[in-house]
């Protein structure tokens, strides 16, 4: 039995539906009544599209008149690099803690989001771009920094500590420290 199954199985509680924030019902009604169209002021129909990607959900207004076209798409996320923002935040904070997918869906479910992207290899791949990108820059700097305290001497002994990640022989996650500079 898969871990999640068991903290599940062992919680015993009642779900109350009136005290979610937004219920699609109250949601609908609002739109109605609150949002005009611009180019009849009829009042606004809003759908969720179930075509959305990961944590983002796709909106969808269109005008309640049956003649007039208008009709305007927005998403609860920004793009970037043909993925949502939200999504990837979400796949970092998760790694970031040292968690996967499982953990992922587990908190979705907990804090009644929709479910998480199925794979984590695509983020994956640009958060590692985007790591090395930021972690090189940044030890650049520190390095021009150090240099600079050092009178412009390039010869800066420091002391380093370093370790893996206890997941067997085959681990490739490890981490070094510059301690001290000596």
């Amino acid at each position: 039995m898969p871990r999640s199954r068991k903290v599940f199985k062992k919680r015993k509680g009642t779900f109350f539906k009136g005290r979610n924030i937004t219920s699609s019902s109250n949601s609908k009604l609002d739109a109605d009544n609150d949002v005009q169209c611009k180019k009849c002021d009829n009042g606004m129909d809003m759908q969720i599209l179930k075509n959305n990607s990961g944590l983002a959900i796709s909106f969808v207004l269109k005008c309640c008149s049956l003649k007039c076209p208008y009709r305007v798409e927005f998403s609860s996320s920004d793009y970037h690099e043909e993925t949502k923002i939200a999504t990837t935040r979400y796949v970092y904070a998760i790694r970031s803690i040292g968690r996967g997918a499982e953990a992922g869906r587990m908190f979705c479910a907990l804090m009644i989001l929709p479910q998480p992207p199925t794979r984590f290899a695509p983020y994956n791949k640009k958060l590692l771009n985007a790591v090395k990108l930021v972690s090189e820059e940044t030890m650049q700097k520190a390095t021009q920094e150090a240099v600079l305290e050092n009178g412009s001497n390039n010869n800066i002994a420091v002391a380093v500590d370093g370790t893996w990640q206890i997941r067997g022989y085959s681990s490739l996650n490890g981490v070094v420290t510059v301690t001290s500079k000596l």
